[in-house]
């Protein structure tokens, strides 16, 4: 599916799935991406997967990084 046909599906802008697929906030920034709910929720839907597909790569980067603060606290 291309960028143009999820957000045909989605009703997601397409720079906006430009941005998440990049990891950034938006194409100048280097901030990280936060999409809302609502996006996530319409990606999901429009890719038929569980929402818990799409945010499982967050959660394991969520995990390494509390795992290292953790780590550098005891140190």
């Amino acid at each position: 599916m291309t960028q143009e046909q999820l957000s045909l599906a989605s009703g997601v802008n397409r720079s906006t799935i430009q941005d998440l697929e990049s990891g950034h906030s938006d194409h100048k920034s280097e901030r990280p991406a936060n999409p809302r709910m609502m996006t996530i929720l319409r990606l999901a839907d429009a890719l038929d997967l569980p929402v818990s597909e799409l945010l499982e790569p967050v959660q394991e980067r969520y995990d390494f990084e509390k795992a290292r603060l953790a780590e550098e606290s005891t140190q």
